[in-house]
């Protein structure tokens, strides 16, 4: 095999590979295109931030970046009739500076996500640096209504569950229950929606946990975080299967595993239980993810 080339992860290389490490590459749907399908058109463009999460909800098109990229820009924006990039749920929320308090403002925001009902989830990393401690109640989930910027509930992530080196990354929805994957510190984290209580699962588990020979590939080269050191991202990429039975999880890096959603829902089940319960599900590449009933027929865009 050809000896790839290495490239030192320096701040412009993070710039350059916000979107393609934190948020990975969406997988594409492997079905054939429609006749009717419309013609796909450009709705903003921006020199002012990186967008590397996008979701549509309440009539409106929501953008957010994380802080560590460097560009000045809102957490969270919406788009508007005139195509500008508005603060949402308004200023404040996007007024973080360091020496404020977090609890009601957004840090580092990795992640957007509509629910079943219809509601926003913004991921707060609590993390304004890349790979940084989080800020005392900077990690956070913010349930928000879309039509009228209503913030309907904080979920604190308190330092338990996002630990000194965890980067909270993506969130997905199943009934009552919601998961999340911490990509710094490799875990699994179970959110009771209801009560607000979150717990770490498959803590540091071989199912979670970055593989050295798995190396981040882009344009050829392979991404460092320092000098000949390749860059390792933990459990990244997460999706319910459409039955709600399944979590199919990995590294960015890959492979994925599978595990049944009613034992990480149990807080009675041990970690060895849930563990011995995980199961190699698909050997994929380093990607977002992709649509849950799209899952068995997913293909990738290589790095």
């Amino acid at each position: 095999m050809k000896q790839n080339q290495r490239h030192a992860f320096t701040k412009r290389g993070l710039r350059r590979i916000a979107i393609a490490v934190f948020t990975g590459f969406v997988g594409v749907c492997a079905h054939p295109v429609s006749s009717h399908a419309q013609t796909i058109r450009i709705e903003a463009t921006t020199t002012a931030m990186d967008w590397d999460a996008v979701a549509l909800a309440g009539g409106h098109v929501f953008v957010a970046g994380p802080r560590w990229t460097g560009f000045p820009a809102p957490a969270v924006g919406f788009l508007t009739k005139s195509k500008e990039i508005e603060p949402f749920p308004d200023a404040n929320w996007n007024g973080w500076k360091p020496g404020r308090d977090a609890t009601h403002r957004f840090v580092s925001v990795n992640a957007l996500h509509v629910s079943p009902d219809g509601m926003l989830w913004v991921v707060d990393t609590g993390t304004p640096s890349f790979g940084g401690v989080p800020v005392s109640a900077g990690a956070k989930l913010v349930r928000i209504d879309p039509a009228t910027g209503h913030v309907l509930r904080i979920y604190p992530l308190g330092p338990e569950i996002a630990q000194a080196g965890s980067y909270i990354d993506d969130i997905r929805f199943n009934g009552t229950h919601a998961y999340l994957t911490d990509a710094g510190k490799a875990a699994l984290i179970v959110l009771d929606i209801k009560t607000g209580q979150a717990r770490r699962v498959l803590d540091h588990d071989a199912s979670t946990r970055a593989r050295t020979d798995r190396p981040i590939i882009m344009d050829g080269h392979v991404v460092e975080s320092h000098l000949h050191q390749p860059l390792l991202v933990n459990v990244d990429p997460l999706e319910v299967s459409p039955d709600g039975k399944w979590l199919y999880f990995g590294p960015l890096e890959g492979p994925w595993s599978q595990v049944p959603t009613v034992l990480l829902d149990d807080p009675d089940v041990s970690s060895a239980d849930l563990s011995a319960a995980v199961q190699p599900w698909a050997d994929l590449p380093p990607n977002r993810g992709a649509a849950p009933w799209t899952l068995p027929e997913i293909s990738t865009s290589p790095i």
